[in-house]
């Protein structure tokens, strides 16, 4: 992921996709706790509800920011986590900028 927002920005629409070694999506429409895990610049994380963009088998899940979510500047990580009976995965980590205002 190689995006910039602004500090304490509201309504950014984070999506993450889970993907196989080849890099195809993975199906986990019957994942039923969805999760994306925000890692802050500090050390620090926080974990989000999220929601399948559509119905999941496209492997893809999104949480939208509301205030106080992006609350420090500079380079955070971003995670998604599928969980249900017997399956508890994690995507591949990415990585995003928030940036200062003035």
């Amino acid at each position: 992921m190689s995006i910039n927002v602004q500090l304490g920005a509201v309504g950014v629409v984070f999506v993450v996709e889970a993907v196989d070694a080849d890099g195809t999506a993975v199906d986990y429409s019957d994942a039923t706790t969805k999760t994306i895990i925000f890692g802050r610049p500090g050390g620090t994380s926080a974990t989000q509800t999220a929601i399948f963009t559509t119905t999941g088998a496209d492997g893809k899940i999104q949480y939208t920011t509301i205030a106080g979510d992006l609350n420090t500047f500079g380079e955070w990580s971003i995670q998604g986590r599928f969980q249900k009976t017997g399956l508890d995965v994690k995507t591949a980590l990415g990585t995003f900028m928030v940036r200062k205002n003035i």
